[in-house]
């Protein structure tokens, strides 16, 4: 094989890891979740919007309730890392029951989010992963506590010290 040749090769071998590598960073949206359109093919994602943010207030938690307002949705999607599945991020009450208490096993909690919730409350139901025992016992204390007739009993409580 000739120089030409191989630096040919080279360059073409080179060209289409590029590629694959640019494919596999670009964020792989869930269809029927909202996310910013602007953001589909673009390698970062959320990510530049996102650090402004952090930078500019100190704090990433206004920008996910910027991202829910913007997009007028209580369930979202956002990506800030590239070569990983984009965060789903929940901001309705019901939905965030049923999914932490019924359906533990089709969503289980990202580890990103036990280390952040571990150092604030360690032995909270938000760390626990679903095949943990404390899980399961923490699931059916919740359970009795969130039933609509002491729910009821709380409201009524509270509108009568008013």
């Amino acid at each position: 094989m000739s120089y030409f040749q191989s630096i040919t090769a080279f360059l073409v071998t080179g060209f289409l890891g590029f590629i694959l590598f640019i494919n596999l960073a670009i964020p792989r949206r869930l269809p029927g979740v909202p996310y910013k359109k602007g953001f589909k093919r673009w390698l970062l994602g959320d990510i530049p919007s996102w650090v402004a943010h952090v930078w500019e207030k100190g704090e990433m938690y206004t920008w996910i309730v910027r991202q829910l307002v913007e997009l007028d949705s209580p369930i979202i999607q956002v990506s800030v890392r590239p070569f990983s599945k984009p965060w789903i991020v929940i901001s309705d009450y019901r939905e965030m029951q049923d999914i932490l208490t019924r359906r533990a096993k089709t969503f289980d909690r990202a580890e990103f989010m036990q280390k952040v919730f571990k150092t604030v409350i360690p032995q909270g139901m938000i760390t626990f992963t679903s095949d943990d025992p404390r899980f399961h016992v923490n699931k059916q204390l919740v359970r009795g506590f969130m039933a609509p007739t002491i729910l009821n009993e709380a409201r009524y409580q509270n509108s009568l010290s008013r």
